[in-house]
């Protein structure tokens, strides 16, 4: 079986946005992917790192069009989406 990690929206949108945290994501994420890992995310990445763009282009951050670009992106890579209801149980 294959080692398995779970990325956020942090760690997505530290990929395709410059910030200072790009470097050791973009490493990391091409490690895992040369190692063969699998890639699970929660169910609500996909809104968690739309929003967290938009916010960038709010903040003048990043250009809309740069925006655009990370998204189309994210929405390219291969991430599994995971729905676990028992970690909400766990965690309460």
């Amino acid at each position: 079986m294959n080692r398995a990690v779970c990325v956020d929206a942090s760690f997505i949108v530290a990929m395709f946005t410059p910030e200072r945290y790009t470097p050791p994501a973009t490493a990391r994420w091409k490690a895992w992917i040369e190692d063969d890992f699998r890639i699970l995310a929660p169910t609500l990445l996909g809104y968690e790192v739309t929003s967290a763009l938009y916010r960038k282009v709010l903040k003048e951050q990043i250009e809309p069009k740069d925006g655009k670009v990370a998204l189309e992106q994210f929405l390219a890579m291969d991430v599994e989406s995971i729905h676990l209801p028992e970690l909400h149980a766990e965690a309460s």
